[in-house]
């Protein structure tokens, strides 16, 4: 298993990487709560893809919602900030061409690979108050399991990936719009989810 992640005073990036299990795992692993999760109708997931990035953002957002953080250490915490803050994930996958600036990961993997990259992100402050980053690979906040993969020179692969965040948290720096664009623009097919940002109605 590898992640690594980046920050600044304005943003919080995380990485980890696996390969996603079926359609029927990911959709059994929504999550549940808080209420609205179960008031409000699930998406229509297309793909493996959509759903991992959903449940991934909507974790982050169920994190938030049943945090039991005291409010003197001014965190966002409870469901009112679950519902607004902005927990973004992107799931990519291989470049089609090989030229995607985190393709190094995919070195071994044919094209029909099931293996995918995660890069989610917060910012770390919002209101006036702290975000505290709740990303994890582990299946106890995913609801499933990523099955890693063993790499000889993870230091390596690390070093590279924080290159690409740096160039990320200084595209944030002029706007989340260049931010995006940062990741979005990496010449990798991605899938995109906020996760009921804004809550839903």
């Amino acid at each position: 298993m590898v992640t690594t992640h980046a920050r600044d005073d304005e943003n919080y990036l995380f990485f980890t990487e696996g390969c996603l299990p079926s359609i029927q795992t990911l959709r059994s692993a929504r999550p549940k709560r808080p209420s609205y999760f179960r008031t409000t109708p699930y998406p229509v997931f297309r793909s493996r893809e959509e759903a991992a990035a959903w449940i991934m953002s909507a974790a982050a957002r169920r994190s938030v919602a049943l945090a039991n953080t005291p409010r003197h250490y001014n965190y966002c915490s409870g469901l009112e900030f679950s519902r607004r803050i902005p927990y973004e994930t992107w799931v990519l996958g291989p470049s089609p061409d090989g030229s995607g600036k985190l393709e190094f990961w995919f070195s071994g993997y044919s094209k029909e690979t099931n293996y995918r990259l995660f890069i989610c992100r917060n910012p770390a402050c919002f209101e006036g108050r702290i975000v505290y980053p709740p990303w994890s690979s582990d299946r106890n906040f995913l609801g499933f399991k990523l099955h890693h993969r063993e790499y000889a020179n993870t230091a390596e692969l690390k070093r590279q990936t924080s290159e690409f965040f740096k160039g990320a948290l200084t595209a944030y720096k002029t706007g989340n719009e260049a931010g995006r664009a940062a990741i979005e623009q990496a010449g990798h097919p991605y899938w995109f989810s906020a996760a009921f940002l804004g809550g839903p109605g």
